[in-house]
């Protein structure tokens, strides 16, 4: 999960949207995206409830000046005059510009000041309407809710599978744990991963590059907090967060992963550092392409030194059955109107298992609505990338694949399609 400060306390990088304040000149240059770079952009909060709440309170009467000014200037922007980075950034700003046209007709309708959410778009005055708008925020798609939930089924699926594999493992076991107040020894632990995935890095990702030293301390957030790990872009921290007072070995394979390397921290640092693109000002590495990155890396453990115990890869699957599971519970909680009793017998038919953990992820579900999708999305868009530039380019390594895959890391997950050949 990666975390920014000062967003209340924690807050995700989004693909950049047009602001609605109103303290901004608008833009006056001829040259789009130095324009664009120029505003302040603000990003799309995990809380729903306080994102109208925000929206309510906005000034809105400069947003049709500013959104037909940027409009014009798109339709006066020369593209075949433009190198493949910029096309790359004037797509970017060209759907941000569209999601915020959506949203201010969204604004004008005569309920919106009316509008309050409870934890349900299914329950809201345009709620569907406005659940779709988020969908598109989030996921950077038009994707339907029924392709969401072939996604998932897909994704349960392959876990059924993989534990079948898991039976049949000649692994062994690992039930060991390292006591909340030993940070040192956990903290080598992590730095010990970090020196063995190093190892495999050039051959599977086609790169040399090596991220900064990543800074690893513990949470100081209540053991309520629903993830296990944090990614603080700002401070190139990443933060364990233990729930109970062990952590046990078998969680930090795919943590590491996760939030480190080749997850978060590298995935950050090479956007900046290393990617064919640079990072323009204007952009946010976008949540979608984060989070499904780190996702898909979780499923490299293994060729990548790491999940040398079945004890590891199980609770790896454990992951990805339950990012799965909420996605079902998220449309099904949003769109069809899903109470708890409902989303927990969904819960139980699939992961039983994880009953400890059910209520807290419908809470969440409800309180940061959509978020969890990006995970399974994200990763479903870079295997369905791989496997077309497989099906394309039979003659190109997986190594090279992940070469390019990640020089679009300053972009959102849509720079994709061209290497797909869409």
């Amino acid at each position: 999960m990666v975390g920014l400060v000062n967003c209340s306390r924690w807050c995700l990088p989004m693909l950049m949207f047009v602001s609605i304040g109103n303290a901004w000149a608008l833009p006056s240059n001829s040259d789009i995206l130095s324009d664009i770079e120029d505003l302040h952009l603000h990003r799309t909060e995990m809380r729903f409830g306080e994102y109208i709440e925000r929206l309510q309170r906005q000034d809105l009467t400069t947003q049709q000046d500013l959104i037909q000014q940027l409009t014009a200037q798109f339709a006066l922007t020369a593209q075949d005059e433009l190198d493949e980075c910029r096309l790359l950034s004037l797509e970017d700003a060209r759907f941000a510009l569209s999601l915020a046209k959506e949203r201010l007709a969204l604004t004008q309708s005569n309920h919106f000041s009316d509008l309050t959410y409870n934890g349900n778009f299914s329950a809201m005055q345009d709620g569907q309407a406005w659940y779709a708008h988020w969908l598109k925020s989030w996921l950077q798609s038009s994707v339907s809710t029924a392709e969401l939930e072939k996604i998932a089924l897909a994704e349960l699926e392959e876990v059924a599978k993989k534990r079948e594999e898991l039976k049949r493992s000649n692994k062994p076991g690992n039930n060991a744990s390292i006591k909340a107040a030993d940070k040192p020894v956990i903290i080598n632990a992590f730095k010990q991963r970090e020196n063995t995935v190093y190892a495999y890095t050039e051959s599977l990702l086609g790169s040399p590059y090596r991220a900064s030293a990543i800074n690893i301390v513990e949470s100081n957030l209540p053991k309520s907090f629903p993830a296990p790990g944090i990614y603080n872009t700002a401070e190139q921290e990443f933060i364990y967060h233990l729930h109970t007072d062990n952590l046990p070995v078998k969680h930090m394979d795919w943590l590491f992963l996760h939030e480190a390397v080749p997850g978060h921290h590298y995935f950050s640092q090479y956007a900046l550092h290393e990617a064919t693109c640079p990072a323009l000002n204007h952009l946010r590495v976008s949540t979608l392409f984060t989070e499904g990155w780190a996702a898909y890396v979780e499923t490299l453990g293994e060729q990548l030194g790491l999940y040398n115990d079945t004890s590891s890869l199980s609770y790896a699957l454990d992951w990805q059955a339950m990012r799965a599971v909420r996605v079902l519970l998220d449309v099904g909680i949003h769109t069809k109107g899903w109470d708890d009793k409902k989303a927990q017998a969904v819960w139980m038919a699939h992961i039983p298992e994880q009953q400890p953990i059910m209520q807290r992820e419908i809470d969440r579900i409800r309180r940061w609505p959509v978020q969890v999708i990006t995970y399974v999305y994200g990763k479903a868009i870079i295997e369905e990338t791989i496997s077309a530039m497989r099906a394309k380019h039979p003659n190109l390594s997986i190594a090279e694949i992940h070469r390019l895959i990640l020089d679009r890391a300053p972009f959102s997950l849509n720079a994709l399609s061209s290497l797909r050949g869409h």
